[in-house]
């Protein structure tokens, strides 16, 4: 269709506005106008003028807003960036999408390798054929070690040492099985 026949169409100002913008969008893809600065001007305003005189023939008055992306300055440097850009298909907003994106991933993976360094030099695991009780009463003994020191050596360490608990199914130490062993035999 054609300006003239689309002019024609115009009822209310937003359609003279959408008019507008989608002529100047179309005059902006011209190689005529990409050269010249003025004639691109001359033309922007010709449309301008035009669908002023078609809105005030139908009696309604308003403005229509030339958009910072109509400029010719701006439509030059869209143009250039468009031309240096062309091969890899991304946009401006795709590139600070990815640069934010690496930057966090970036962080991120700071963070984790600093988290497994910690892990792996401060927190130590407890070992796997040992029960939580067993465990809990090793700092609760050495809490009794403290304060009895007369207890003989010996008997720590057969009360401390780590058997198989046939009642639990699990390694306890030597005292905890004389426990369960007490228990079921009540």
């Amino acid at each position: 269709m054609s300006f003239a026949s689309d002019l024609k169409k115009v009822s209310n100002l937003d359609e003279g506005q959408y008019l507008f913008e989608s002529e100047v969008y179309r005059i902006s893809k011209l190689t005529i106008y990409r050269q010249s600065k003025t004639k691109y001007e001359e033309r922007l305003l010709k449309i301008q003028n035009d669908i002023y005189r078609h809105l005030d023939s139908l009696n309604i008055k308003g403005i229509l807003y030339v958009y910072d992306y109509m400029f010719y300055d701006n439509l030059d440097h869209q143009i250039s960036d468009d031309v240096k850009h062309k091969d890899d298909g991304f946009t401006k907003s795709d590139r600070a999408f990815f640069r934010r994106l690496w930057a966090f991933i970036a962080v991120y993976s700071f963070c984790f390798v600093g988290f497994a360094i910690y892990a792996n030099h401060f927190v130590k695991p407890i070992s796997s054929n040992v029960s939580r009780e067993t465990s809990k009463s090793k700092t609760e003994n050495k809490a009794e070690d403290k304060s009895s020191v007369k207890q003989s050596v010996d008997k720590k360490e057969d009360d401390n040492e780590i058997v198989y608990n046939k009642y639990r199914a699990q390694n306890t130490t030597k005292k905890i099985l004389k426990e369960d062993e007490a228990w079921a035999n009540r």
